[in-house]
């Protein structure tokens, strides 16, 4: 496994990140992609005259150049790594080039997932994740979880949901910031003696200090809390709103459906009765 305390180019870097979310973190495995790649494994063999005795010496100079491309400080200009081990690492590790250049943040090689991201600024695990768990509906029974999110983000939930979170998230933030300010001023007093200091300056620093900070954040809690509720009444309103547009849509027919089941009851029940009389 190739470790990321060691003193990595700036590609380096950039490589080893892809390698790892490709689950070929380690020379060894990327050497073995290589090789075993027809097409890499001869693009990537610049002395074209050298005839490898065995396979082995064959992959070991590739080892050796992936290791160089990782490690030196040759390649914090990333414009320096060979260009045909650029594409054979785009290729082994299904990766774009640009990625690897550093010019986008994106990894992907699909086109279509690279467009959908610079279009909408979701990340690419979003993208693939709805790809992934898209459902041709040929079944109307059938349950997307790609057309649920795309349904609810139609409608205001889109900015209501995400900002009523915010609002509450900072809230969070407002508390953990008072109870580091409390801790600090807890630790100071503990650590330091305010002999020789004078009445006001010691009132400033002593308990009451800490009393101040700490009804502060007894308001600041009643804040979150209020912000906590606004936040699951929105969520709650838009699911149940969806939840009721959903369920409304759902098996149409089934009224009519029901009353010709009862209709046609009915009159087996009266042609029964009819033939009792006989």
């Amino acid at each position: 496994m190739i470790n990321e305390n060691d003193k990595l180019s700036k590609f380096g870097r950039r490589l080893l990140e892809v390698a790892n979310k490709r689950g070929c973190g380690n020379t060894g495995a990327m050497v073995h992609a290589i090789f075993y790649n027809t097409e890499c494994r001869r693009i990537v063999k610049i002395r074209e005259h050298k005839d490898y005795k065995n396979p082995f010496e064959e992959k070991e100079a590739i080892r050796r150049n992936i290791q160089n491309h990782l490690t030196s400080p040759k390649y914090d200009n990333v414009w320096k790594v060979p260009s045909q081990y650029m594409y054979a690492y785009s290729v082994i590790l299904d990766c774009s080039i640009d990625y690897l250049y550093g010019k986008t943040d994106i990894m992907s090689s699909d086109l279509g997932v690279v467009d959908i991201c610079q279009k909408t600024g979701l990340s690419e695990d979003a993208v693939n994740c709805l790809v992934a768990n898209k459902i041709e509906m040929n079944d109307e029974a059938a349950f997307s979880y790609a057309t649920w999110w795309s349904e609810l983000l139609n409608d205001d939930s889109f900015f209501y949901i995400p900002m009523s979170w915010l609002d509450y998230a900072r809230r969070i933030v407002e508390i953990n910031d008072l109870n580091r300010r409390i801790e600090a001023v807890e630790r100071a007093s503990a650590e330091t003696v305010n002999e020789g200091l004078d009445i006001v300056t010691r009132l400033l620093l002593n308990d009451d200090n800490q009393k101040t900070l700490k009804n502060i954040r007894k308001d600041k809690e009643d804040t979150m809390l209020g912000a906590h509720h606004k936040m699951m009444f929105c969520i709650e309103h838009f699911l149940n709103q969806y939840a009721d547009e959903w369920a409304a849509q759902q098996h149409p027919n089934f009224g009519e459906m029901y009353y010709k089941s009862e209709i046609n009851k009915r009159k087996v029940l009266k042609e029964y009765e009819k033939h009792k009389e006989i």
